[in-house]
């Protein structure tokens, strides 16, 4: 799908329940979209999940921001004590 993740290795598969993937989501949006490439904190979302967290947002959304720190934290500083 062209882009890489630091919270998952598999880009093909949806990250909440592992079916095929049909769109790549960017934990932070808006005029942060580019610092969620920059950073790889993105996930492979089937459409119904995607459209969840866009349409209803709230806890899913919430859990996708918090995987995506914990992600950062271990990548960039080494450890991770969330």
């Amino acid at each position: 799908m062209g882009y890489t993740s630091i919270m998952t290795d598999d880009m093909e598969s949806c990250y909440v329940c592992g079916l095929r993937a049909d769109e790549i989501h960017h934990v932070m949006h808006g005029p942060d979209k580019k610092l969620s490439e920059k950073y790889g904190l993105m996930c492979p979302l089937c459409r119904k999940h995607h459209s969840m967290v866009h349409h209803e947002g709230g806890e899913l959304d919430r859990i996708l921001k918090q995987d995506a720190q914990r992600a950062f934290i271990r990548k960039y500083l080494g450890k991770c004590y969330l």
